[in-house]
């Protein structure tokens, strides 16, 4: 990952909250109003943005890797 990108992921607060979301059963427009954001469809591009991936490629590379609770 772009050492840029990885350091923006980490200091952004709800990229942090909406990882460990996004690793529950949880629907993403229920984790988008978790987060602060009204439209989840906006919360999936600054999430794209922020992290490299949507959050739907987040939460299938999770569920590969066992993290989904």
């Amino acid at each position: 990952m772009n050492p840029v990108r990885m350091y923006t992921t980490q200091v952004c607060p709800y990229c942090i909250r909406a990882k460990q979301l996004l690793q529950t059963k949880d629907r993403i427009i229920d984790i988008a109003g978790n987060v602060g954001f009204e439209n989840s469809k906006y919360f999936s591009q600054v999430f794209k943005r922020r992290t490299g991936m949507t959050p739907q490629e987040y939460t299938v590379q999770a569920l590969k890797s066992g993290d989904i609770r």
